[in-house]
């Protein structure tokens, strides 16, 4: 009886220590109660949503760049419930969002990696800023025409171009007749020397095309002309002076909030309805659309002046390389 149990134990030996071998070999705790399994626990265990849900409801880009940025100093992806202190899911510097909610890392290409300290391209024309307090997000909507810039209460004239049969709103201002909507022409004059944003054609319908100096100096139609800078000071001048003409010369819509929040829309008052069109660089890159306008004038050589408009109220001067890609408001040419 006596061997007989002591073979019984054995056998229990050699168990005990067979399981042992086989737990370690594929990476569990030794401790069965704490085993976790995370490739088959349910998503429905997620817990800790308090940690994304500032990012629920941001909307989804569409053409443009959208910058995601957490506010504070980090973020964190949900955790998983598990009775095991190191069997927890999470990082301190990244959360994944998409469109609406924060998804798991393995979910579609849809959605945008963000980080508390860089922000990460989703597509080429929405922005996304942010404050040290909050993000302010700055979304440009392709799919506003460019007459929904215009302002409601002025009543505008229209002209033709006879050259493409374009039609342009426009409006008088201290006794001169402008145009009230970015020049949209691409004809064999500014071959080569305009651009649509990013390069897409339809884009050219709503902000209108971005030239060279060069090109501007010849791309307004017959009767009308690139405005000189004395023309551009009599226009600002009339809107009280410099430093207010920026928001009095401004659309509405359009303008993106700076990083603090504050509004960059204009009150277009004189209904020139200038929109933040941004620019072509002369290494080909575009940027500032929502941000900035810039407008050629009449005077350059190896730089020419323009007039540019940005979050503030005011308007300022400056010049540049005549390559450079900006907008073109024409003025009417005075008959004698």
């Amino acid at each position: 009886m006596r061997n007989y149990l002591f073979g019984i134990s054995l056998l229990a030996l050699s168990g005990s220590l067979l399981f042992w071998a086989c737990s370690s070999e594929n990476g569990y705790t030794h401790d069965v109660n704490s085993i976790v399994d995370l490739e088959n626990e349910s998503d429905d265990e997620l817990t800790d949503s308090a940690e994304v849900s500032e990012f629920d409801g941001i909307p989804e880009a569409k053409d443009g760049v959208l910058y995601f940025q957490q506010p504070g100093t980090s973020t964190s992806m949900p955790k998983r419930k598990s009775s095991s202190s190191s069997a927890v899911l999470e990082s301190s510097s990244s959360v994944v969002a998409s469109s609406s909610s924060a998804v798991n890392p393995s979910s579609s290409s849809s959605s945008v990696v963000a980080s508390s300290s860089s922000a990460t391209p989703a597509s080429s024309s929405d922005i996304l800023e942010s404050s040290s307090a909050d993000a302010v997000i700055n979304v440009w909507d392709w799919s506003i025409l460019a007459k929904d810039y215009l302002n409601p209460n002025i009543v505008y004239d229209l002209v033709v171009d006879a050259r493409d049969w374009q039609v342009y709103h426009v409006v008088n201002i201290a006794n001169r007749r402008w145009m009230a909507q970015n020049l949209n022409y691409n004809g064999e004059k500014v071959e080569g020397e305009s651009w649509c944003y990013d390069d897409i054609e339809q884009h050219c319908e709503v902000t209108g095309r971005l030239y060279t100096w060069k090109a501007a100096k010849v791309a307004c139609p017959e009767g009308w002309r690139l405005p000189s800078p004395q023309e551009w000071q009599e226009l600002l001048d009339s809107c009280g002076s410099t430093s207010a003409a920026g928001r009095i010369l401004k659309s509405t819509i359009g303008w993106f909030k700076n990083g603090f929040g504050s509004d960059g829309n204009g009150t277009d008052s004189l209904g020139f309805s200038a929109i933040p069109a941004g620019l072509r660089s002369t290494d080909g890159k575009y940027s500032e659309l929502g941000n900035a306008a810039r407008f050629w004038t009449s005077k350059g050589d190896t730089y020419a002046d323009y007039v540019s408009m940005y979050y503030a109220d005011r308007a300022a001067w400056s010049y540049h390389y005549v390559d450079m890609g900006f907008s073109v408001r024409c003025i009417e040419v005075l008959t004698e």
